[in-house]
């Protein structure tokens, strides 16, 4: 993996590797260590905190988890889902109305490659410190770092400006909730891998085709980016009423230069919004 000073660098590694290489061996790579047999080959440290959220239900926030969700409850009202995610975790939460544990997160599986190495980079970039210091505490059974960053990852007007406003990702686009109880083998997602995951393609997308998910990501994202600020806004908003009363002003001219004080104006003064023109002081 790429790394700087000790650390991964995402970016630094995609732009570096051969793509088409990496396409073909993320699957594999991803299938064997974290699907098909993830106990085999690592040390049994490892596979306590990857299996931990298996064995107590528990998502640390700010990490990345692979599991199976073969039932989403509104899956008859969705036009496509997911049953295997790769869930950048938000937080969880009690539903109000059902009283079920909720699970809420980013799936990548939605984003495309390009956009995923700039959403991993963005993010691990941020929060580098709390990430690593959220593993330490993990391994050490505490949960300090991991309240940080729930509740960094848990305020959405910090979030989009972080990611929405600076580094143009629709997080709203491809942001889900799960149903706790439907989960099924959830597995840890090391952060020394995450340099893999951009290259990873998903498999078990249902109701809609991959490039059908992902161009509706690029629209959800020139919408983002297209957005403006309340400042923004209120600027277009008072330029607007500038221009208008401008355009006003310039109309009456050209109808008084054109009938002097004359009541009734000409069609083609009627059809530009001058029907009395009057001197102007």
């Amino acid at each position: 993996m790429a790394k700087v000073e000790g650390h991964i660098d995402i970016k630094k590694f995609y732009e570096s590797s051969s793509k088409s290489k990496q396409r073909t061996e993320a699957f594999q790579f991803f299938s064997d260590k974290y699907i098909k047999n993830p106990f085999e080959n690592y040390f049994i440290i490892e596979e306590e905190s990857r299996f931990e959220a298996s064995k107590l239900k528990f998502f640390l926030p700010g990490s990345i988890y692979m599991f199976r969700y073969p039932n989403p409850i509104t899956k008859d009202y969705l036009s496509y889902y997911d049953k295997r995610p790769m869930v950048l975790i938000i937080g969880t939460f009690v539903a109000k109305t059902t009283g079920r544990t909720i699970v809420q997160g980013i799936n990548l599986d939605f984003v495309p490659e390009k956009q995923k190495v700039n959403l991993l980079d963005t993010y691990y970039r941020v929060y580098m410190q709390d990430l690593l210091g959220a593993e330490k505490d993990s391994d050490a059974g505490l949960v300090g770092q991991a309240k940080n960053l729930a509740k960094y990852l848990t305020d959405w007007s910090l979030m989009t400006k972080v990611f929405v406003e600076q580094a143009k990702i629709p997080l709203t686009f491809a942001t889900r909730n799960y149903d706790m109880a439907g989960i099924l083998n959830p597995v840890l997602v090391e952060i020394e891998d995450w340099c893999m995951i951009p290259f990873y393609t998903p498999r078990e997308i249902q109701g809609k085709g991959l490039s059908k998910v992902y161009a509706e990501y690029a629209t959800a994202q020139r919408q983002a980016v297209s957005k403006k600020s309340p400042t923004d806004l209120a600027k277009v908003q008072a330029n607007k009423k500038r221009f208008k009363k401008f355009e006003t002003a310039r109309k009456l001219r050209y109808a008084v230069r054109r009938h002097g004080d004359t009541p009734v104006a000409c069609d083609r003064c009627n059809r530009s919004g001058i029907r009395k023109p009057r001197l102007l002081a």
